[in-house]
């Protein structure tokens, strides 16, 4: 299979931006998709705005400053429509092209280029697949480059069906969102249990904490008898903590023959199985008449000595007594004392690392079929063709259809989520109840035209986790904490609507790590294998589907400054509050600078009077944007 070599280098984030997407596009279709980064780098010679210049051979080329590669990328990928002779070995391909790690690979041209790189994509947290590719990563030196004369500008033509495939390009970022969001949700609500392990170390940090305060307080305290109280709960937090640890590292099923062993072990007075298993039916039947869990203590003993106990747990209950014997000593050491308190805090440090390393490296079986999910790009509409209903008939046409509307109505802009877009979904997912959607609750409540809105006015899960979604459409983070915090089942399908509204390039990698794990490579390719079909359909949709392509326009940002009394009181409050001592501009200036509705004149205004970069401007205009605007979605 013939390749092609497209020349790139580390300037403007541009490695980052490409594993943010798992995907690169002509340098102009960045500013206008709205998803991602919004800029791409252009190298003189070697690049063009309006398509991708791509090169029989590796090209020599030079950016002295940054660490260069090229991406090596298989005809299979390409469009071959798409791909227009410009010169001896030298192609312009005008469309995006989707990263497949069977037929990409990454040239540098030094191992400390690929550890520079790697190191950078790590402390982005938009770029999540660079170590899916990892295996592709490949040197080159200079001398395997050849010499090709360079592209002028006006070689290359403008595409006249770039805003089609922008358009394309954006739904199928957002479809693809949605996917990830189904399976992240998926392994988030399966694992929510070992979330709960997390909280158990915290709650021993916490015990401890606290005995040690009441210890430093000793003489506040009535008694040494209070601090034992103190004593107890630590040691029964480590217990617990303990048991829940082995039941996530070897299960939780009780082997009943085991069981017997051991209390044959334990009690003396009973001598075989008959006598165990007559003991252990009056325990339960007494726990069902007194209403008592002494079966319950016995499993759990059972559950924390059927193995040796994890190597932390040992030191961290001696080093915790080794605690206790040093304050309950006459001779008081306040060295020793804090030399075994620091031993404590690295102990439970390193036994919650260790259990991270162990999540990392568990492998994950994705139980949910893909491929009974359709997708209908043109129309921008998934179907559901499940041979079993994962929740019944009703709710899954309100699943799809709140899915659907997402799509419709998905994140067009940087920054925040938009409260007009938010507000579209409601009222289209609220239409299919009532004649008028705006007429729901959960709209009035959004659109402040009531106060409260509870979560328990949601009909089923599936509202529960949409109403969880459009209170929380910009964090994943804080969706998840709100879905924890109010005990919300089934919480997959917020992420899944999430997903689906801020799209794939969006997603942290905080979320993605599990999946793009190394141990998880049968995981990546189900998903690969099943998004194979769509990009195809994505690279060879031909230009006069756009007839048939309806796009939900979105107005660019502008500032809606409010022409009311107070006004200027309200200028003075957010100038002290957010750009004084942040911005070397005075009152005045900014007072004129806010005149400026639109928000390129804004960010030009800033840049060429006031030597304010982009990124700060940008960060401004949205402030402003957020104060002032009295439809913004979140104070």
């Amino acid at each position: 299979m013939a390749h092609y070599y497209y020349p790139l280098s580390t300037r403007d984030f541009a490695f980052e931006n490409i594993f943010s997407s798992e995907s690169v596009s002509p340098a102009s279709y960045y500013a206008k998709r709205a998803f991602g980064f919004d800029y791409f780098p252009v190298l003189p010679a070697v690049n063009n705005d309006e398509a991708i210049l791509l090169f029989s051979k590796p090209p020599a080329y030079e950016d002295p400053n940054n660490a260069k590669f090229i991406l090596k990328i298989a005809e299979g990928a390409l469009n071959p429509a798409e791909l227009v002779f410009i010169a001896e070995g030298v192609f312009a391909y005008y469309n995006t092209i989707y990263l497949d790690k069977g037929l990409a690979s990454i040239l540098f041209f030094s191992a400390k280029d690929i550890r520079m790189a790697i190191l950078k994509a790590n402390t982005s947290l938009p770029t999540k697949v660079a170590e899916k590719y990892i295996a592709s990563f490949e040197i080159i030196s200079n001398a395997d480059c050849r010499v090709f004369p360079p592209v002028l500008p006006g070689v290359v033509r403008t595409d006249e069906d770039a805003s089609l495939k922008i358009i394309l390009d954006k739904r199928f970022n957002h479809f693809k969102g949605f996917i990830y969001g189904l399976v992240i949700g998926h392994i988030a609500n399966d694992r929510k249990k070992e979330r709960g392990l997390k909280m158990r170390f915290q709650e021993i940090t916490n015990a401890f904490a606290e005995l040690k305060s009441r210890i430093d307080s000793q003489q506040t305290v009535k008694g040494k008898g209070e601090i034992h109280l103190y004593i107890e709960k630590l040691f029964r937090a480590v217990n617990i903590a303990e048991i829940e640890h082995d039941q996530f590292q070897y299960g939780s099923d009780v082997d009943e023959d085991l069981l017997v062993e051991y209390l044959l072990s334990k009690l003396s007075r009973l001598k075989t199985a008959k006598d165990v298993n007559h003991y252990l039916d009056i325990v339960i039947s007494n726990d069902e008449l007194l209403g008592s869990s002494n079966y319950k203590t016995i499993l759990d003993d059972y559950l924390l000595n059927r193995r040796s106990s994890v190597g932390h747990f040992i030191e961290l209950r001696r080093n915790i007594q080794q605690f206790i014997d040093v304050f309950q000593s006459a001779t008081r050491s306040v060295h020793s004392a804090d030399e075994i308190n620091n031993r404590i805090k690295l102990l439970l440090k390193n036994t919650a690392d260790t259990h991270q390393e162990q999540l990392s490296a568990r492998t994950y079986d994705l139980r949910l079929d893909l491929t009974s999910i359709s997708y209908d790009i043109v129309e921008n509409k998934v179907t559901f063709n499940m041979s079993q209903s994962y929740l019944n008939a009703t709710p899954d046409n309100e699943f799809t259809f709140i899915i659907n509307a997402i799509l419709k109505f998905a994140k067009s802009n940087k920054g925040p989520a938009r409260k007009e877009m938010i507000l579209k979904i409601v009222e289209e997912v609220g239409s299919s109840y009532t004649k008028g959607g705006k007429e729901t609750l959960l709209y009035q409540y959004l659109e402040n035209r009531i106060d409260v809105y509870s979560l328990e006015k949601a009909s089923n899960l599936i509202m529960k986790n949409f109403v969880a979604f459009t209170f929380n459409p910009d964090s994943l983070e804080k969706l998840d904490d709100f879905l924890m915090s109010k005990s919300v089942e089934e919480r997959w399908m917020a992420y899944t609507f999430w997903g689906a509204y801020n799209g794939f390039a969006n997603i942290s990698r905080n979320y993605t790590a599990d999946i793009f794990s190394s141990q998880n490579l049968e995981l990546q390719e189900q998903i690969d294998q099943y998004l194979r079909q769509f990009i195809l359909t994505v690279v060879n949709t031909k230009p006069s589907v756009s007839d048939t392509i309806k796009v939900v326009e979105v107005a660019d940002p502008v500032l809606v400054i409010p022409d009311q009394a107070g006004l200027e009181d309200s200028l003075v409050g957010f100038f002290n509050l957010q750009v004084a001592n942040h911005y070397k501009l005075s009152l005045e200036e900014f007072a004129q600078v806010v005149k400026l509705t639109q928000q390129k004149d804004f960010q030009d205004e800033l840049k060429s009077k006031y030597q304010i970069a982009k990124k700060e401007s940008l960060k401004l205009f949205n402030a402003v944007k957020k104060y002032f605007d009295p439809n913004a979605l979140f104070r």
